[in-house]
């Protein structure tokens, strides 16, 4: 068996820790989260919107979106995209409310739409999400 590459196993980790999120609830205090067993609802919908780069294309748009309907759960995904993104220029965008990212969205069924020139604030109202992931330029 081959060894994967680097960028690979770097975005299979992000993907892995990203998974977890399907089985937490809620994280309010680290002793209640070790203490009790958590489960995910099948009929419930997880809404997560990404704002990054490269890393929130692969990981979060096209993989977890496949693991999650694999898995018969239920999942929204936003991705607001800007190749090589850094945080400082999302808080840029953030607070002059910049419409430069492309926004795609896949829905429960896989299927995605493709929106351009998207801000943050658009995006963040367009669902009541359950989880915000922010990635830069590694």
């Amino acid at each position: 068996m081959s060894k994967l590459p680097k960028t690979y196993a770097t975005k299979l980790s992000i993907l892995f820790c990203l998974t977890l999120l399907l089985n937490v609830e809620s994280a309010a205090s680290a002793s209640s989260y070790y203490s009790q067993t958590k489960t995910v609802k099948t009929d419930s919908v997880i809404k997560i919107l990404a704002i990054g780069n490269s890393f929130s294309e692969d990981a979060i748009e096209f993989f977890l979106s496949d693991l999650a309907i694999a898995g018969n759960h239920k999942i929204i995904i936003g991705n607001l995209y800007i190749g090589g993104a850094e945080l400082a220029l999302h808080w840029k965008n953030a607070q002059e409310n910049n419409a430069t990212y492309d926004y795609r969205k896949t829905d429960v069924a896989g299927n995605k739409v493709k929106t351009p020139k998207t801000s943050i604030e658009f995006a963040l109202a367009d669902e009541n999400w359950d989880y915000i992931s922010f990635q830069q330029v590694s």
